[in-house]
């Protein structure tokens, strides 16, 4: 297969794509639990299944999100009973998240069900790349991601630090 150098544009693109074709859908899905949730209420309830006792803005620097985005995120996700918040016994100001038994139910059907429509796609993949090549792509993403969103909670950082000091 001939490598060809993708642009930054390009890069963009794949990325941009991506994010519409998955996050970026608003519509309630069936998972396997007989109720409908978003991709998003779904991920932030794996990534509370994931990192039990995480904080909210611990899941807005790793996903690059506000603090105030995934706060609403985490008042529906308590109002629909799938995720608890109490307060951190060693630091009162810090309100810690963790599942329910509902919320882990809907993690183990989400995952499910990511795994059976991913491996459709895995399979075709597997008939063009190489295992290690489809392996090396994924970790690049994840890296990129990683990065971002680092990136983007440090110029928020320094954004809100020269808001500070203009006042």
């Amino acid at each position: 297969m001939e490598k060809k150098k993708i642009s930054l544009y390009e890069i963009s693109d794949i990325l941009q794509h991506n994010a519409v074709l998955t996050i970026s859908d608003n519509v309630g899905k069936n998972y396997g639990t007989g109720d409908n949730y978003t991709p998003v209420e779904t991920h932030t309830v794996s990534y509370i299944a994931d990192h039990p006792g995480c904080t909210a803005t611990e899941i807005a620097y790793n996903w690059g999100k506000t603090i105030g985005a995934v706060s609403q995120i985490i008042k529906k996700l308590r109002s629909y009973e799938l995720v608890t918040a109490y307060r951190d016994v060693n630091d009162e100001k810090r309100v810690l998240l963790s599942l329910t038994e509902k919320g882990k139910e809907l993690d183990r059907c989400h995952r499910i069900f990511d795994e059976q429509s991913i491996g459709q796609v895995y399979e075709y993949l597997e008939d063009i790349f190489t295992a290690d090549e489809i392996n090396t792509a994924f970790l690049v993403l994840k890296k990129y991601v990683e990065i971002y969103c680092k990136l983007k909670a440090d110029s928020k950082k320094i954004s809100a630090a020269s808001q500070t000091s203009e006042k």
